[in-house]
């Protein structure tokens, strides 16, 4: 009787069971050595016939002496091609590398953008030089053929130039992931054995076999010539090394060739239709081996590789990033991609730019694949199947026409993809015929050279391949498939214990090896398990020693077994839930199932506190309003009813993915910094519970969260030098700036005939332009943010129809389509030089307006843009330049103790300011000084909040006094402060500016655009009630934390974007928003403002009743304010 083994499991809901003769177990223990013309050895069976191209290296032995055999006699997995003579090959022989594919884009197309990450862009030209210097560098510092480079750089630009440069010495390049636990990347560089590693700041791990190699990226390769070095590596030269899981407690090294990432790079782009028009989202992690894929379809075909920030991104923000960068071509796991679609509805809006969906990593769901198409409507949807060992992608499925027979049918895999060939073996390795279930084994030139410093392991699993070319090899991959009666192939699971984790293969080995060297476990099991959106998780077992059990609470706590993992293993390996088994119990052997009595004994143990108590515990403690809002988000992504302070996250059904998700959420409600991210993210995962989450949000907030190079405190001194030499008036533009085209005269500011104004889109930008048409006879050059002229002229439609103004038409606005954040405000230099000749006025409006974001992220935009402002002003002719900045520059000065200030007073404290945009405005405002002092015309206009219009009330709902009126309708809850309200009209302010602007003109004066009449908040909320709405009253501690849960439960609720300024002590124990309140914000005279404006007709009204009822009444008109008592949010206080 023949021995099986038996696989049992079950495929999206339906059990199946695989039956595989297991020869070992009827034959004998027979085997043999063979070995290859390139020196690489094999197992093989000795009853059957050696494949051509191979030749028996010893007499029939068992498998354990043929291994031993193996190890004693293989020196190395590296083949006889290149170590025989590791000499360059002449130029030109075999098929182009990708990196010359790439160089060959570089010439045809050198000016277009090669990679894009954030607002940073590299042309083809600019990489492909760059790169070549850094590989004379390498080269210069022992980097050649068969020499492996440590690449220990954040996802970025730097990091895919390190990588051509590599590639260019000849050298094979290693990912050292930043985020990797120091002793994991010591682990990787011990297998791999780097020579150098490529690092931007000092590696905190010790690598022995490395010189630590500093790259600050561009500004290191300045100067020498940018040809990379002469020479070109063999086919079977090592390019790169990438590391999966190991049964044994190691990660494997995989080592693959020029050869095969170019014989499967160039079949894949073509089956990607990948071409120059194409947007590719590099979003796979560069220790993962489809970041290869993603890199070099897109780069050896003209595309632009887009990039997102380092670390995983919530699905949120990857569809706003998909619709903003206009990405193409996407490629996700399936666990990212279901988290992506339940955030989408049919033909999504987002993902209209999207013609090639790939998913791949680990079994696709046929419910995911058909909202990818109900989402992506018309674009084509890939599965896609490979394995590192074989170069990443190794059979497709083309979804798109694809209808599962039954609901629990597979998605396949596909049919095989470029060069690969896939065969389906029984246990003596002969075909399986369709229909039948056996062990897929991939051939072909992708096969890899195996596992580094493992030469057993490389035998047992690369064996020849009896229907390849003579002494080609083949790969053992372990899955189980069949071959469907239409030709493809279908994945049906695996014939060991190997688990994939968002599309990381993981060995629960490994994992139990780390977790059994804790001091307090016995014994450890790890498990899969499925979240409650059904994809899978790890789960630990564990017994404790006797004397932890006695000693530590009966069990190490999950918290203290989180940390321990996480400094020694990467966090996609990291269980979700550690369970406590008492020795006593006395377990049996490791469950390679759960069953269900484990999964309900899981579900017991992660749920939540609250839940399981019986009986209260007597008034629950506070929350601060970051807990309670933290625990509102917690509940609603996780689908619990309430979440207390010592509850997990990854115990309640989170995973990395809805952690992402959380993250983004938590950045985008409490302002978290970008620098912060990481160390929040690694806080989360080394105390996952509330409190503690909670904490690390505070700290974050507050500069107290240690990061990976902390970012610097802004150096307001030298963000505020300024050199400018200011061309005198009148003056031609000459040969100083190396062209004799004519300027106009002087600029003619009380009666302009040019004018450019920022910001035209905006709130007072619009009513400026309006104001400027209507009260002269300029023509108005508008710099708008859009693809093109008519976008801009779109946009400029779209503004005055929303503020019900006239429509601006004629030949009077100029539409300008430009960029603040970039050189040259995004314009030609001809154009930029056009301007700075013929221009009378600059009116500059625009700006980045977040009270979320740090300074650095507004920094480009509001301070650099400023600056090209004044370059283009000082440029020939000494052009007035009129600033509106805001009147909360006067914070700081609140804060040191101020009480009184006036139009004339210098600014200070800026380091009190504590909002990125405000800072951004301090700056800007000192630069203008700056620029004043060197001679060019300026004014600067101060208005704190911009109302609705005087004629119409037509107001902005993006403002946070808007949003703030809308909080208080929807809950009927007002905060009892002293916040005093300085309602400016929109109309007014831009007439204001106008008269000043071409009576006063630009001496070097400020501008408070101020009422003369302020009112208290709750004039406001009376004159609510007056209207029929019910509000109460509440002390601002409890009004803040309502705000918080609201702002959880509900993200898209205008005021969630404000939470920051109300949460979060920053200066002097101050909130921001509190930072504003009566008692702390100085009283500001506007003496300047009334001088200027008497006898123009042009008054600000006091904050009374009836301006407070016009704008209230026009939120209520529109809809923006639900009726009185319609559907008032339920609000909990206390």
């Amino acid at each position: 009787m023949t021995s099986v083994l038996v696989h049992f499991g079950t495929l999206h809901g339906k059990p199946f069971v695989t039956y595989m003769p297991q020869p070992g177990e009827t034959t004998p223990d027979a085997f043999v050595v063979v070995v290859n013309q390139l020196g690489q050895h094999s197992l093989w069976r000795a009853a059957l016939p050696v494949p051509g191209g191979w030749r028996r290296q010893s007499g029939v032995m068992p498998r354990s002496d043929c291994l031993a055999a193996i190890e004693g006699a293989w020196p190395d997995i590296a083949p006889a091609s290149v170590t025989a003579r590791p000499g360059d090959q002449a130029a030109g022989d075999g098929e182009a590398f990708v990196h010359e594919l790439f160089a060959r884009q570089a010439a045809a197309r050198p000016d277009a953008v090669a990679v894009a990450a954030g607002r940073a862009r590299v042309t083809y030209c600019e990489l492909d030089e760059s790169a070549g210097r850094l590989a004379r560098h390498l080269r210069e510092n022992g980097v050649g053929p068969e020499v492996v480079v440590g690449v220990h750089l954040e996802r970025g630009i730097d990091l895919i130039r390190a990588v051509l440069a590599v590639m260019k010495a000849g050298g094979g390049y290693l990912p050292l992931d930043p985020a990797l636990p120091a002793e994991r990347l010591t682990m990787m560089c011990a297998q791999a054995g780097p020579a150098v590693v490529l690092t931007a700041a000092a590696a905190s791990f010790p690598c022995p076999t490395a010189r630590m190699l500093p790259f600050a990226g561009q500004a290191d390769l300045a100067s020498g010539p940018a040809a990379g070095p002469v020479g070109r590596p063999h086919p079977d030269n090592l390019c790169y090394v990438i590391h999966t899981s190991g049964s044994t407690g190691d990660p494997k090294a995989v080592a693959v060739s020029y050869g095969s990432l170019a014989s499967e790079i160039a079949p894949l782009a073509a089956d990607y239709q990948i071409g120059p028009d194409d947007r590719v989202a590099q979003m796979a992690a560069m220790a993962f081996d489809t970041s290869v894929e993603q890199i070099f379809v897109a780069l050896t075909r003209g595309a632009r590789l887009t990039l997102p920030p380092s670390g995983t991104l919530a699905p949120s923000d990857l569809l706003r990033g998909i619709q903003r960068r206009g990405v193409t071509v996407v490629d996700l796991t399936p666990a990212y991609w279901h988290q992506m679609l339940a955030l989408t509805k049919p033909d999504d809006e987002r993902l209209r730019s999207l013609r090639l969906m790939i998913t791949g990593g680990e079994m696709a769901d046929p419910a995911d694949c058909a909202a990818a198409l109900r989402a992506v409507p018309g674009a084509r949807l890939l599965n896609a199947y490979g394995l590192t060992e074989a170069t990443i992608t190794s059979a497709l499925f083309e979804v798109s026409g694809w209808r599962p027979p039954e609901p629990w049918t597979a998605v396949p895999a596909g049919r095989p993809a470029g060069p690969a060939r896939i065969t389906i073996l029984d246990g003596h390795l002969n075909p399986v015929p369709p229909g039948g279930s056996g062990e897929v084994y991939i051939g072909g030139p992708g096969v890899a050279r195996g596992y580094i410093g493992r030469l057993g392991l490389t035998a047992e699993r690369f064996l020849p391949d009896p229907a390849g070319e003579p002494g080609s090899r083949m790969y053992r991959t372990g899955d189980l498939g069949r071959w469907l009666m239409d030709g493809t192939l279908e994945i049906a699971g695996r014939i060991d214990r190997q688990l994939k984790v968002r599309g990381y293969r993981v060995e629960p080995g490994e994992i139990e090896t780390v977790l059994a060297g804790h001091p307090d476990i016995e014994e450890v099991s790890v498990v899969a398990s499925s979240n409650h959106s059904g994809h899978t998780r790890l789960v630990a077992y564990y017994t404790p020693t006797r004397t932890a059990a006695r000693t530590a609470l009966h069990h190490p706590r999950a918290a203290s077994l989180r940390r321990y993992l996480l400094d020694r293993l990467p966090s996609y390996m990291v269980p979700a839930a550690f369970i406590v088994r008492h020795p006593q119990q006395n377990p049996a052997a490791r469950p390679r199932k759960e069953t269900g009595d484990a999964r309900r004994a899981e579900r017991t143990r992660a749920m939540p506190a609250q839940q399981r108590r019986q009986g209260g515990r007597g008034k629950a403690e506070p929350l601060t309003p970051t807990e309670a809002g933290l625990s509102a988000l917690w509940a609603r992504l996780l689908t619990q009813d309430q979440v207390g302070l010592e509850d997990e996250f990854f115990a309640l059904g989170g995973d990395s993915l809805l952690a992402a998700e959380m993250l983004a959420h938590t950045d985008a409600l409490f302002g978290i910094p970008a620098d912060s991210v990481r160390s929040l993210t690694r806080s989360l995962l080394r105390d996952p519970t509330l409190r503690a989450f909670a904490a690390a949000v505070e700290d974050a907030r507050a500069g107290r969260l240690s990061t990976d190079g902390d970012q610097a405190e802004i150096d307001f001194d030298r963000e505020t030098r300024l050199s400018l030499k200011v061309r005198e008036r009148g003056a031609q533009a000459g040969s100083a700036h190396g062209d004799q085209a004519p300027s106009r005269a002087e600029p003619e500011w009380r009666n302009p005939g040019e004018v450019l104004l920022t910001g035209a889109a905006g709130f007072l930008g619009a009513h400026l332009l309006s104001e400027l048409l209507a009260a002269t006879g300029a023509r108005v050059h508008c710099l708008v943010r859009a693809r093109d002229e008519n976008a801009v002229l779109s946009r400029l439609r779209h503004a005055a129809d929303r503020y019900e103004l006239p429509v601006p038409r004629g030949d009077r606005v100029v539409p300008l389509p430009g960029d603040l954040a970039e050189p040259r405000l995004g314009l030609s230099d001809a154009r930029f030089r056009e301007l700075a000749r013929r221009l009378d006025t600059i009116y500059h409006a625009g700006a980045q307006v977040n009270f979320i974001y740090p300074y650095q992220e507004l920094r480009a935009a509001n301070v650099t843009g400023t600056r090209e402002l004044i370059r283009l002003a000082a440029m020939y002719r000494a052009i007035p330049l009129h600033y509106v900045s805001s009147t909360a520059v006067l914070a700081g000065l609140g804060v040191a103790g101020v009480r009184e200030v006036t139009e004339e007073t210098p600014l200070a404290y800026p380091e009190l300011l504590h909002m990125g945009y405000v800072e951004t405005k301090y700056v800007a405002e000192e630069l203008l000084r700056a620029a004043g002092r060197a001679g060019l015309p300026m004014a600067i206009y101060r208005p704190l909040d911009i109302v609705g219009s005087l004629r119409t009330g037509a107001w902005s709902t993006s403002t946070e006094m808007a949003a703030m009126i809308r909080f208080i309708a929807d809950t009927g809850l007002a905060p009892d402060i002293d916040l005093p309200l300085d309602f400016v009209p929109a109309d007014a302010c831009a007439a204001a500016m106008r008269h000043i602007s071409v009576t006063a003109g630009a001496a070097g004066r400020t501008y408070h655009l101020a009422s003369p009449e302020m009112a208290p908040i709750g004039t406001l909320v009376g004159r609510m009630r007056d209207k029929g709405y019910q509000i109460a009253d509440i002390p601002v501690d409890d009004w803040v934390r309502e705000l918080a849960r609201q702002a959880a439960r509900d993200p898209s609720h205008p005021m969630a974007a404000f939470l920051p300024l109300f949460v979060g002590r920053v200066a002097g124990g101050l909130t921001v928003a509190e930072m504003y309140l009566s008692h702390v914000f100085p009283v500001y005279g506007r003496s300047n403002t009334e001088h200027a404006l008497l006898g123009s007709g042009i008054a600000f009204p006091p904050v009374s009743g009836e301006l407070l009822d016009r704008n209230v009444e026009r939120l209520m008109q529109t809809g923006y304010l639900p009726a009185p008592q319609a559907g008032q949010l339920q609000a909990h206080v206390g």
